[in-house]
């Protein structure tokens, strides 16, 4: 009986659970198949190796209007990339979890109307896929 008990957690150890709930459908899950684990350190080392400012001033609390877009990108990719909550990602940007739910709001908008914003999304998707 034992035997069958240690089977059966084996074989739950080698479920890919994201495939097992949806399939072969990378949308439904958030994140591309051939991405290997995205850490949150990851996607903000992209944003700042592509924007320009350092990693310490994305998580500063300086509010200049380049800075909060390019904290926008953090938002948006560590919400679509990692699965992690929105207050996990706001405890790992010393944010407020308001703060990054009101950003990754903005960050959909500008996704959606802002084809340079929207682009740079895709390269940083590139990038960390």
């Amino acid at each position: 009986m034992l035997d069958v008990f240690k089977e059966a957690i084996e074989d739950f150890k080698n479920v890919d659970l994201p495939k097992a709930l949806y399939g072969n459908d990378p949308i439904k899950v958030g994140v591309p198949e051939t991405c290997e684990r995205i850490t949150m350190r990851d996607i903000v080392k992209a944003v700042s190796n592509e924007s320009g400012f350092s990693t310490i001033s994305l998580l500063s609390s300086k509010r200049t209007n380049d800075l909060s877009k390019e904290r926008f990108k953090c938002y948006y990719l560590m919400h679509k990339l990692t699965g992690s909550s929105i207050s996990a990602n706001a405890k790992f940007m010393n944010k407020d979890h308001t703060t990054v739910l009101s950003g990754l709001k903005k960050a959909t908008y500008y996704y959606e109307t802002d084809i340079n914003f929207a682009r740079s999304i895709d390269r940083l998707l590139g990038v960390l896929a």
